[in-house]
């Protein structure tokens, strides 16, 4: 909570002590089910990768450690992974890396936008008209530290506060899709505190995936259908022709070991999806 309102990035390393496949476990226990459907409704991310087990005690391996993040910085933290060095716990280490000099951009107001009609209302409110009893420097130094406080109280208030976006927003979505995404917190909520039956959470949640896969094939298609002529077709190209990096880390090969090798790993992948393909070299 602090860091949310702080508009702080968090990293959390917790032994969840709950199974859920959703971070790597092969089953699902009532605990695991309720701490996913509470970690749906916050801005934290599981970084969990893999199966790999992470308790490891005499006959019994299970994933009940998980790595949350904030969205702010989640996209920042690479190659999570279980560490094989010895680590004296039933618990393996976790590794994840973070790159220094990582700069987020804070929250911003824009001043066009304030409204500033009611911030003139607040204004006079606070202050209460024209500045009396000042007979010393300390009394103007007084009033005008609440002068301040008073201006910038009724600014915030009047001004609403922006998050930096580095994108322009996805195109396929719409205001219906916020609703149906507010109904679904909404009803977790209540079947949290036993309002509403699981089921009606479910078919509210694949109502929420349905229409998002069709406002997606209806985006991509609209976009299809606008490419005329050569100039939009050649500018097509050129984004569908880039090369894309592809990152690979923390599979696990036949023999139990873990690579990130990219070359090892994509040979593993052609043979275990191709099997008896072979190699040839022009």
């Amino acid at each position: 909570m602090y860091c949310s309102t702080s508009k702080l990035p968090l990293i959390i390393g917790c032994d969840a002590n709950s199974h859920q496949t959703c971070w790597g476990c092969r089953d699902s226990n009532e605990r695991g089910n309720a701490l996913h459907e509470y970690l749906v409704t916050t801005d934290l991310i599981i970084l969990n990768k893999g199966t790999k087990p992470i308790f490891v005690a005499a006959g019994r391996q299970t994933v009940i450690d998980i790595t949350l993040a904030s969205s702010d910085i989640a996209s920042f933290a690479n190659e999570w992974r279980v560490s094989d060095e010895e680590s004296l716990s039933d618990h393996r280490y976790i590794k994840l890396q973070i790159p220094a000099g990582i700069q987020i951009v804070p929250p911003w107001r824009n001043p066009r936008a304030t409204q500033w009609e009611a911030f003139y209302a607040d204004l006079q409110q606070a202050h209460g008209g024209r500045l009396k009893n000042i007979w010393t420097a300390e009394d103007i130094e007084n009033k005008v530290t609440i002068m301040q406080q008073h201006l910038e109280t009724s600014y915030k208030n009047n001004c609403k506060e922006r998050k930096t976006h580095t994108g322009k927003g996805a195109q396929w979505w719409y205001p219906a899709l916020d609703r149906i995404r507010k109904k679904c917190t909404k009803n977790i909520r209540k079947a949290r505190r036993n309002q509403l039956d699981r089921d009606s959470v479910r078919e509210v949640r694949r109502k929420y995936k349905k229409t998002i896969r069709q406002s997606k094939r209806d985006s991509w298609h609209r976009f299809c259908n606008s490419v005329a002529g050569p100039r939009p077709a050649a500018r097509l190209f050129k984004v569908l022709g880039k090369e894309q990096e592809v990152y690979i880390d923390n599979i696990t090969l036949p023999d139990g070991s873990n690579s990130n090798e990219t070359g090892e790993v994509l040979r593993h992948l052609l043979d275990n999806h191709f099997p008896g393909n072979k190699l040839y070299i022009n």
